[in-house]
C-alpha cells in the first residue's frame, strides 16, 4: 500500500490542464497492490491485482467502494464520486502481464 501526496493545485502538461493523476502500483507477489494519490483536492485509489489470485477485480473495487461509503456515512459527510470511478481496467493480455 502506498499513500503519495501530490500537488494541491492544477498542473499543465504541454499547455493542457491535467484533470487527474494516477499512481498505479504493481501487485508483485502480494496478490494485490493499492496506491492513493492526491492531486488538486481529489484522492485517487489505484488497485492492481494478480489475475490468478483475484480473478474478478471489479468485485474487489466494489467492496472497497462500499467500505469507503460506509466511512462517509459514519462521518456524516458525502461527496459525489467523479465520473469514471470504480471501474476495473481491461484484463491484461499475456504479453502485457509478463514480468520484466
Amino acid at each position: 500500500m502506498s499513500n503519495l501526496a501530490g500537488p494541491q493545485f492544477p498542473l499543465t502538461f504541454a499547455g493542457a490542464k491535467l484533470e487527474r493523476l494516477y499512481n498505479c502500483t504493481h501487485p508483485m507477489e502480494f496478490g494485490a497492490g493499492y496506491s492513493f494519490l492526491s492531486y488538486n483536492g481529489v484522492v485517487t485509489l489505484c488497485v492492481a491485482s494478480d489475475a490468478k489470485l483475484v480473478p474478478d477485480p471489479k468485485v474487489l473495487v466494489e467492496c472497497i467502494m462500499q467500505e469507503y461509503e460506509s466511512y462517509e456515512r459514519a462521518a456524516g459527510v458525502s461527496k459525489p464520486m467523479p465520473t469514471g470511478t470504480a471501474t476495473a481496467p481491461p484484463t491484461p493480455t499475456t504479453e502485457s502481464a509478463t514480468r520484466v
